[in-house]
This record gives structure tokens, C-alpha cells and sequence, in this order.
């Protein structure tokens, strides 16, 4: 049972962060910290040290954290004459600030490197867009995750393997959100085809296409609502 007597100076946020386990309980906290600060307010991450017993060393571990994971997000004010002035943090209670990649980049970096041409420079940036995919594959099965109330994991091999194959044909971390959206839309409520709200219905490379130029619905195309089309199992 949760107790919570609290009914003023309290702090309203999303259950994206607090349910995503991707996340570790230090970014957590730091995070639930800073949601509850005015929208006004300027911090330093030198600041946190004064309201966590965790240290500087700590706490700059988890506020990459939130960075990488697209919460938080670094910018810089300027001052009247052009010159910067202290740090301006964008923050989200969901991961609004992740960079958008395709496997466009990979696939060229790739070809490089199997001709010989790929210099160190080239591939600390293939490395890095390694990391930012997989940050991007969390972030799709947590949104997922949220919108369905289900708990598919991001090291399965499988899921993995189904959304890096799209983003590997062209589409983006907004696509499969956008798939995701529409079919919770149609099929939540729906007892017969809530159990097809998962990666391997949703993130099927045979079938995203289809999915991500939805009609409105009572007009969708191919939409497998016989028992025919079911029992096929060519679209799961």
C-alpha cells in the first residue's frame, strides 16, 4: 500500500521516467529534484551537491545520465552584447531530447569501411551513433511500454533486432512512435487484438509501411480483422 498524505507542495509528473527501467534510481531522483524546480529557475549541476549526499563525482554521472537518455537537454543563454552567459537545462519528465538517426549514416560509414577508407574519426562517430540506436531502441520500448502497460524489454534480442531493422530501412525514432500511437488507438480497447500491441506485430518491417500510412480508421488497409487473415500469420 502507498501512503501519501501530502496535499500541497508536491511536484505533478509523468509516470514515463519513474516506470522507465533503463534509468537508474540516482537519475531518477535527480530528476524528480529538478521537475519540482520553478520553470525560471537557473541551476548549476554544481548546485545538486547541496541537496544530495551523493557528491559532485556522483551526481555529474547521473545528470549525463538524464543527457544521454533525453531528458535533459544543455543550451546557452547570451547575454545583451552576444556573449554566453551561465547554462540554460531544457527538462522533460519524458525523453523529448534524444537525437533522431536513421541507419543512413551506419550504412554509408559501413561501406567505408569495407573499401579500407574509414578513418578513426569515422568510426568514433560510427561508434557513437551505435550508442545513440541504442538509446533510441530503449526509448521506443519504453514509450511502448507506457502506452500499452506492458513490459517488453530492451535486451531482448528480438525486439532489438526488429526495430534496428527499421531504422536501418529509413525510418525514424518519430515513425515508430507514430505506429505505436495509431494502433493503441484502434486496438487497446479491443480484447480480440490488445494481445498484437507488441514488437513483433507493430515493428514487422512486411507491415510498418502499411501501419505508418494508416487511413481512418474503418478504412485501413489490410488490417487483419478476419479469422482467415489471423490464422494466416504471414503479418505477425
Amino acid at each position: 500500500m502507498i501512503i501519501n498524505k501530502s496535499r500541497d507542495n508536491y511536484t505533478i509528473a509523468g509516470n514515463t521516467f519513474i516506470r522507465d527501467q533503463n534509468l537508474s534510481a540516482k537519475a531518477k531522483g535527480i530528476l524528480i529534484y529538478l521537475l519540482s524546480l520553478p520553470k525560471d529557475w537557473v541551476f548549476y549541476q554544481s548546485e545538486l551537491t547541496d541537496h544530495f549526499d551523493d557528491g559532485y563525482k556522483g551526481l555529474r554521472t547521473g545528470f549525463k545520465e538524464l543527457e544521454n537518455k533525453g531528458y535533459i537537454k544543455r543550451g546557452q543563454l547570451r547575454q545583451d552584447k552576444g556573449k554566453f552567459s551561465y547554462p540554460d537545462w531544457s527538462v522533460s519528465d519524458k525523453p523529448e531530447f534524444l537525437p533522431i538517426i536513421t541507419g543512413h549514416s551506419r550504412q554509408a560509414d559501413k561501406r567505408q569501411a569495407e573499401k579500407g577508407q574509414l578513418l578513426i574519426t569515422d568510426s568514433t562517430n560510427y561508434l557513437s551513433n551505435q550508442s545513440v540506436e541504442i538509446t533510441n531502441i530503449e526509448n521506443v520500448l519504453s514509450y511502448l511500454n507506457d502506452k500499452t502497460g506492458k513490459r517488453f524489454r530492451s535486451n531482448s534480442s528480438k525486439n532489438v533486432s526488429l526495430i534496428r531493422t527499421l531504422f536501418k530501412d529509413g525510418y525514424n525514432l518519430n515513425d515508430i512512435k507514430k505506429v505505436i500511437d495509431l494502433k493503441v488507438s484502434d486496438w487497446l480497447q479491443d480484447t480480440k487484438m490488445n494481445e498484437y500491441l507488441r514488437p513483433s506485430t507493430l515493428f514487422n518491417k512486411n507491415h510498418f509501411e502499411e501501419y505508418l500510412n494508416k487511413t481512418p480508421q474503418g478504412h485501413v488497409l489490410n488490417l487483419p480483422e478476419s479469422k482467415e487473415l489471423l490464422e494466416k500469420g504471414d503479418w505477425r
